[in-house]
């Protein structure tokens, strides 16, 4: 059994398989090493590969190292991809795992991988295997706090229910700029990709996924665990 964590920068996902078959999932919002510990003496797993994109306390790291064979994935852990990238040690590990599950799910094809999470990612990887870089972009919720935060007189938008065309009032204009004007530029950076890159694949994964995929045009293929499976391919590759 392989334990997969995906350290985001707002929680801490859990996920342990059977091969390639989810068993369990759970998240956190902290470093709990109650949580962690409890977690690998009732499942006992074989493998542990974590993904964090912030530093991870060395006393939560103990405790999973004590309970099993554990990997700490960088730029330089042995990929079934290759990384095309300038600065490889600077890639966001959670980028990393998409492109590894990504090139899984469709293996020999172009595919594009929408992270909706505290950023929006976007990342190529292409139909040999090769992972071709790709974008970052505010995520929602920040795109909110940014309004309220860097001006004067906008509000903190919690109410965010998304309008058709046009706000009448200050907060749906804020809900239209961030919710419609995010699809917007979701769908161009999908028309962009394919025009760029033949017979597309395209994944939505990320925290605010689902609430993305009722919204866009494109068709999608949504997949809420991705980073997640990625680490658990990147175990099996290293198996």
């Amino acid at each position: 059994m392989q334990l997969c964590i995906d350290i985001g920068n707002t929680t801490i996902k859990y996920a342990l398989f059977s091969k390639r078959k989810l068993t369990h999932k759970s998240v956190s919002d902290t470093f709990d090493e109650a949580v962690l510990l409890k977690l690998v003496l009732a499942y006992q797993p074989d493998t542990a590969m974590v993904s964090s994109v912030r530093p991870i306390p060395k006393s939560w790291l103990r405790v999973l190292e004590k309970a099993t064979k554990t990997t700490v994935l960088t730029h330089k852990t042995s990929l079934p991809i290759r990384l095309d990238y300038r600065t490889p040690e600077t890639l966001g590990r959670d980028r990393i795992a998409v492109a590894v599950a990504g090139f899984s799910k469709y293996p020999q094809q172009n595919t594009l991988i929408i992270n909706a999470g505290t950023c929006i990612t976007f990342d190529i990887i292409n139909d040999k295997g090769v992972y071709k870089g790709g974008a970052i972009s505010p995520g929602i919720e920040m795109r909110y706090k940014a309004m309220n935060k860097l001006t004067a007189k906008l509000p903190y938008v919690t109410n965010r229910t998304p309008v058709r065309i046009t706000g009448k009032s200050t907060e749906e204009s804020m809900n239209a700029g961030v919710l419609n004007h995010l699809c917007y530029e979701i769908e161009g950076a999908i028309q962009f990709y394919s025009s760029h890159f033949n017979q597309l694949n395209v994944i939505l994964t990320g925290g605010d996924s689902s609430f993305l995929a009722k919204r866009l045009k494109n068709s999608i293929f949504a997949a809420p665990n991705l980073v997640l499976t990625g680490l658990n391919e990147i175990l099996i590759y290293n198996a």
